[in-house]
């Protein structure tokens, strides 16, 4: 009776363990801050901070879908904001800067009309926009130094919104 074959051996290895490095987290919109959901002075206070915290985020990622939620749609810097940075990413391109470091915020609790018009303290880094091959799309703008405008925010009832940030 014939012997029969042995099986052939084998040659596949275990896998190789990755060498690459893992890719980094997805950075995640700030979260509202506990006392941004009040509706007086300190809330208007920490929801102002709040809001240049996303609009940091949306310079930095290009998503702007958690600004455009938090802003009033008469605010017109919130609007040019998301216009610009929308434009700039959509278009395959990023933005170096742009990022707001907040100094202070004074605030009065709102008026009948749930208004707040604070007086904020803030400065902006140098803001350059590149296409997505990396050349510069337009001149860089440079960094603010302090500036002092007016912010004006309104509570609806349950939230603030963004409704101006003036001169």
């Amino acid at each position: 009776m014939p012997t029969p074959a042995a099986p052939a051996p084998t040659t596949s290895l275990p896998p190789e363990a990755s060498t690459a490095p893992d890719p980094a987290p997805t950075e995640t919109a700030p979260t509202l801050p506990p006392e941004a959901r009040s509706g007086d002075a300190v809330g208007a206070e920490a929801f102002i901070r709040y809001w240049f915290e996303v609009s940091n985020y949306a310079y930095r990622t290009g998503d702007t879908s958690a600004i455009g939620a938090i802003s009033d749609a008469t605010c017109a810097t919130c609007a040019n904001v998301v216009e610009n940075l929308d434009r700039t990413y959509d278009a395959g391109g990023s933005v170096e800067g742009g990022q707001v470091h907040v100094h202070g915020v004074s605030a009065l609790d709102p008026g009948p009309d749930g208004r707040v018009v604070t007086r904020t303290s803030f400065e902006q880094s140098a803001v350059l926009d590149r296409s997505s091959d990396g050349s510069t799309v337009k001149p860089e703008v440079p960094a603010t130094g302090m500036l002092y405008p007016q912010v004006t925010v309104v509570w609806g009832g349950q939230e603030w919104n963004m409704v101006e940030i003036a001169p």
